[in-house]
């Protein structure tokens, strides 16, 4: 089984950052995130890939994502689902809203079909027990 595996997306429309644009309000950092994700997309259909996990860092600024990227962001993880493929993500420390890691930037991703946020991961050790 194929899968892709990234992290650290850092979306964010940071000024420091951006490259003038033609086009009304587009933040280039922003875009190159965004087509980031197209390109994972693209990717997964062309080779087949059913599975997508991410590892954390999906935003860049705790509890201070912009709306516009939080949708943007979230309009392509649910087009990843509409075309069948399945996520599994789980919150870095960018994408927390409080320390505790009680609520995170993922949290607006739960409602997806085929998206699973793993708010609390735990580590499973495989004895070898099995034959």
């Amino acid at each position: 089984m194929k899968i892709i595996v990234f992290s650290d997306l850092q979306a964010h429309p940071f000024a420091k950052y951006n490259v003038p644009s033609r086009e009304k309000g587009e933040n280039s950092r922003l875009k190159v995130a965004l087509n980031v994700l197209d390109a994972i997309e693209k990717t997964a259909i062309e080779e087949e890939i059913g599975k997508i996990i991410f590892c954390g860092d999906l935003f860049d600024r705790n509890n201070s994502t912009p709306v516009a990227t939080a949708v943007a962001v979230q309009e392509r993880i649910a087009g990843w689902s509409d075309k069948g493929i399945s996520t599994m993500m789980i919150p870095g420390n960018h994408d927390h809203a409080i320390k505790s890691g009680m609520v995170h930037g993922l949290n607006l991703l739960e409602p997806i079909p085929n998206v699973h946020i793993y708010s609390y991961p735990t580590t499973v050790i495989d004895s070898g027990s099995e034959k």
